[in-house]
């Protein structure tokens, strides 16, 4: 056949259910002779689809191998390389139900996803916190050091409440309305509990009225901060109690005549995810809660499990 060059793979993703290789190579003339290409298959490939072109020719596919595998050892194979990210302890139940495949309880994460995964600060001195998740409350923290857990704590995906709107970045989201998904618990949003109370975390499906807020320009004037508006709560706005760490934040309402102390704890710098999803990511559907599946090589410091209670 002549030279072969080394094969080029594509990014291998978890919305796209084909690994799609590149192979280039030479001929040489003048031999007269054929000749026959063999290509190893992954052992975790299925033969479902498989196609093959040819300088932009079809050629036919011979019948392949013994490649795929049983729904037993792909469940076997899943859950040891893919972990679990940065889950408390909880019920690790997962009730496929009538499923009739792994597809059926597990949604793959959209690269686009990335785009819109945000974290909010404030600054005291020379101290920066963040606003994060503890103990299923919502307060400030240390800003995290990436992959650490508490990092993935401080990260929520910006959703839009309108969803007919597309936008293509995190930014193109001021003046709109916008509910916080956490990070590491899918399914899991902020909402507001009422005036001059603590803000608290929620089912999506369940807190629709409460989980809305206005993005708008942060009430400090500064054009690097940002404040949120309630939706339910005339007047009213994201505040923390106190910039220090584990100050809580609460939903309090503007005073009559301008405050700057209330209009800085108002006011939150938004910057980009400490963290992001990995290519290959999953949300798998629990019996009690929705679960972050990512590889274990994508793992730094965090905590993790590599396995789930899989039952009908």
């Amino acid at each position: 056949m002549g030279s072969l060059h080394y094969p080029t793979v594509d990014q291998v993703n978890s919305w796209d259910p084909y690994l799609r290789v590149t192979l280039t190579f030479s001929s040489k003339e003048g031999t007269g002779k054929s000749s026959t290409l063999n290509l190893r298959m992954p052992i975790w490939t299925a033969s479902n689809g498989a196609k093959a072109a040819l300088n932009g020719q079809s050629p036919s596919v011979p019948a392949l191998g013994m490649i795929g595998l049983s729904m037993l050892q792909f469940k076997q194979f899943f859950m040891v390389h893919i972990c679990l990210r940065l889950i408390p302890v909880v019920t690790w139940d997962i009730k496929t139900g009538s499923a009739n495949s792994i597809a059926d309880w597990r949604t793959p994460i959209p690269s686009l996803y990335n785009n819109f995964l945000v974290s909010f600060s404030q600054e005291y001195g020379n101290s920066k916190f963040a606003i994060a998740v503890a103990n299923q409350s919502i307060a400030l923290d240390v800003f995290p050091e990436t992959g650490t857990d508490a990092s993935a704590h401080t990260i929520f995906r910006l959703i839009l409440n309108d969803l007919s709107t597309k936008l293509s970045t995190a930014n193109d989201a001021f003046g709109k309305s916008v509910i916080l998904e956490l990070f590491y618990l899918p399914g899991k949003v902020l909402v507001q509990q009422g005036k001059d109370k603590n803000l608290g975390i929620a089912d999506m499906s369940s807190s629709k009225d409460s989980s809305v807020f206005q993005l708008v320009p942060g009430l400090d004037g500064k054009n690097t901060t940002v404040s949120f508006k309630s939706e339910s709560f005339k007047g009213c706005f994201v505040h923390s109690e106190n910039i220090v760490a584990s100050a809580g934040m609460k939903l309090v309402c503007s005073p009559e005549s301008s405050d700057a102390g209330f209009n800085q704890a108002a006011s939150f710098v938004k910057s980009n995810g400490i963290s992001q999803h990995h290519p290959i990511s999953f949300v798998a559907k629990g019996a009690t809660r929705s679960f972050l599946l990512a590889p274990l090589s994508s793992f730094n410091d965090e905590s993790y499990t590599a396995y789930l209670n899989i039952t009908a």
